[in-house]
């Protein structure tokens, strides 16, 4: 058999081993949950398709010189045994690939949910929903007593209730996986309660879709175990609503498809569901019909992706609507008689969108921190009463009702920087943006009639410094409203108001990259505060620091970065991830400190466009 010969075998062989590389990958990928990120899953398979090539054209190479030097050779015995020895090894691929993997088991064809009830001693009098702390379930895959992976669930504390006497806490944890045996954890664990050793088959079946009886249970025969924590289980199919909720004349429903960590800049990370919400009206199902506005769309939304509650109106909810695949508009919705009005609040932003319009400085702080954990009912972005702006709505939360507008100018909205001020009577916010011609201004818009009126700013003299500074006291400091003869109110800048001092800008605690940012400023205020490290704050400058394009330097054991970004016009302190962020907090104190006393005013470059 000639070599040609040979090659023309192997590149068989080598488009059965890439069709079989690439239907490996492409079921692998559901099988070990790889992401497709930025296209890392077809990366995979068309890369597993590639090395199924190679293989099998060596396989096929290999295989058809065996037989060329064998008793009997012939090119279509080399291709028998070539392709047979690739779908073999293929096939050999494939079982360890998917006996190795976590592959969450089906019922009815569904994805499954272990919904779990823990049951607490009798000796405990006070309801769980006291406890503060936030918990978690974990669900262990374990072989010969060793946990080998993990996945965490919800531990809903607040819905504790009481069942014959004792106190009741659900939750729920995907189940992820058939490979080993399921040991179920609260962390942080409660005093006295143990790990749960669930007996869930590997392939849960109908009967399992029944609650278990409590457990741990004394053996049969044996005397019964000492009272102590209990714990009960079934699965349930992720179609089906896993929690149930009442408000008032609401009851929502939770249909969650799994649990993962949702990660918000300076705080902990929270548990996020992957959730849909089904609402009853005194247990009518709440439905909203929409139409686009030239009547050519229609859809009907029966769920909701996401729900907040109104506590200054009990009788209303905030939702944003969705069908079983997609997400839908914002509606208020408010409970008449017998029946739920819905009115349309924004066409297509996110529930936590709105934005406070106040005066209050404290408001305006605690509003800018809200947020909305995903697969929750909201109960915080509008726990507080008040009036919040929409793309070209307002919401007012008490009483329940939308505004809509239609703004008359054009300007760029700066969506880094919540409303800033509200005129007295209400009718008017105030935002900062730029104009048409690029320059920073701040836009007063009429709620009632959309008019809007562009207002310059003295960058320099009002001493703006970054976005991240403005508030409620700044506005006021510089700007008053005043009546005109109409009896409106219009924003005019104070005459002779003292400057503010400046300030720097530190992140939230708990930011990835901790900095304090001071500017608009340049080299000079680097020098300066640098000198204020080393003689106010007792900061070394370190060795390694000498090639440096910065300023690097050790205080009480951390290591601080000083940097004179002159792209954007500023210099920062900032931290290595983990750093020591009270340090970084105890600096922006006394140097702002330093800052109102005036002595580096001189080092500010207000006239820079930032």
């Amino acid at each position: 058999m000639s070599w040609i010969a040979s090659i023309l075998v192997a590149l068989l062989a080598a488009a059965i081993g890439l069709v079989l590389g690439g239907f490996i990958a492409s079921h692998a990928v559901s099988w070990y949950r790889i992401s497709s990120f930025e296209g890392g899953a077809g990366y995979f398979v068309v890369g597993m398709a590639l090395l199924g090539f190679v293989a099998g054209f060596l396989i096929g190479l290999v295989a058809t010189r065996v037989v060329a030097a064998s008793a009997h050779p012939g090119v279509w015995r080399a291709i028998g045994w070539s392709q047979l020895i690739v779908i073999g090894v293929a096939a050999i691929v494939a079982g360890i690939a998917r006996f190795s993997a976590d592959v969450a088991p089906k019922l009815n064809g569904e994805e499954l949910l272990l919904q779990v009830e823990l049951r607490w001693p009798a000796t405990q009098t006070t309801s769980p929903a006291t406890d503060t702390t936030p918990r978690r379930l974990k669900l262990y895959a374990s072989h010969d007593h060793v946990a080998r992976a993990r996945r965490d669930g919800a531990l809903w504390m607040e819905d504790a209730h009481q069942v014959d006497g004792r106190w009741v806490v659900p939750g729920a944890v995907a189940v992820w996986t058939s490979r080993g045996d399921r040991v179920l954890m609260v962390e942080p664990a409660f005093d006295g309660m143990h790990a749960f050793l669930v007996p869930l088959p590997a392939w849960p079946k109908n009967a399992q879709l029944e609650w278990s009886e409590w457990m741990p249970r004394a053996r049969e025969g044996a005397p019964a175990l000492p009272d102590g924590f209990r714990m009960r289980f079934r699965v349930l199919p992720r179609s089906q609503p896993v929690r149930a909720q009442t408000f008032g004349p609401w009851q929502i429903a939770t249909v969650a498809d799994g649990f993962y960590d949702y990660y918000r800049g300076g705080q902990p990370s929270a548990l996020a569901a992957s959730a849909r919400f089904f609402i009853r009206y005194r247990g009518t199902p709440v439905t909203i019909d929409w139409k686009s506005d030239d009547a050519t769309e229609s859809a009907r939304f029966d769920r909701f992706a996401s729900v907040a509650l109104l506590p200054g109106a009990p009788d209303a909810l905030f939702v944003h609507a969705a069908t079983e695949d997609d997400e839908g508009p914002l509606y208020l919705l408010v409970a008449d008689g017998e029946r739920v009005k819905s009115e349309l609040v924004a066409e297509s932003q996110p529930l936590d969108a709105g934005t406070l319009l106040t005066n209050d400085v404290a408001a305006f702080r605690r509003a800018k921190e809200a947020d909305m954990v995903p697969g929750i009912i909201d109960r915080t972005t509008y726990a507080h009463p008040g009036e919040y702006l929409f793309q070209e709505s307002v919401l007012s939360t008490q009483p329940p009702a939308v505004h809509h507008f239609t703004p008359s100018a054009n300007a760029t909205i700066d969506v880094n920087v919540p409303p800033l001020g509200v005129s007295p009577d209400g009718r008017r916010f105030v935002r900062f943006g730029w104009n048409e011609e690029n320059v920073r201004v701040l836009i007063v818009t009429d709620v009632t009639t959309g008019e809007r009126t562009i207002v310059p700013v003295d960058l320099a003299r009002m001493r703006f410094s970054t976005v991240g500074l403005l508030d409620p006291a700044w506005l006021a400091h510089y700007w008053m409203w005043t009546r005109g003869n109409n009896g409106e109110y219009e924003l005019e800048p104070r005459s002779g108001v003292a400057p503010l001092p400046w300030k720097g800008l530190l992140t939230p605690p708990g930011h990835s990259t901790p900095e304090y940012q001071v500017g608009p400023a340049g080299e000079a205020l680097f020098e300066a505060m640098a000198s204020f490290l080393t003689t106010e704050m007792g900061a070394t400058r370190t060795p390694e620091d000498q090639a440096a394009s910065g300023w690097q330097a050790h205080l009480d054991g951390t290591v601080l970065f000083l940097f004179d970004n002159t792209s954007e016009h500023h210099v920062t302190i900032w931290l290595d991830q983990g750093g020591d962020q009270k340090i970084l907090a105890r600096i922006a104190e006394r140097f702002d400190a330093a800052l109102a006393t005036g002595k580096y005013d001189a080092l500010f470059t207000p006239d820079v466009e930032r």
